[in-house]
């Protein structure tokens, strides 16, 4: 079951900042310490990890679809409440398994923290 298990949960260093995409090929592409939520959800068992651990950051890396862009945006408020640094990373026009892997670092690398007040305004803005 999706909900019991954490996909390449022995590659993760919990102790670093962590990437969540959707599928294991967006993962494949990202490389460094990601987590392919097997959808757009995020599971009991990667949420009770992240609460577990002192992850310091998390990169929110879901498609650009609007239901996509809802559960990210979702996903990232629910993040911000357990006191987390976040980061929407916002890919160009395709999924991250036809971005690449230098294209996707350059992306994560340039990505903002996302603030409350940031959240609300993107919101707003669907």
């Amino acid at each position: 079951e999706k909900d019991r298990i954490i996909p390449f949960e022995n590659c993760i260093n919990w102790n670093e900042p962590i990437i969540l995409c959707e599928g294991v090929f967006d993962a494949l592409a990202i490389r460094r310490n990601v987590v392919p939520l097997l959808g757009q959800s995020i599971s009991s068992a990667l949420l009770t990890k992240i609460i577990k651990n002192p992850v310091p950051e998390i990169y929110v890396c879901l498609d650009n679809e609007k239901q996509a862009l809802n559960n990210a945006l979702r996903h990232c408020e629910r993040l911000l409440s357990l006191g987390r640094k976040v980061y929407l990373v916002k890919t160009l026009k395709k999924d991250p398994s036809e971005t690449g892997f230098v294209e996707m670092t350059k992306i994560l690398q340039q990505s903002e923290e996302l603030t409350f007040e940031k959240l609300v305004s993107l919101k707003l803005d669907l």
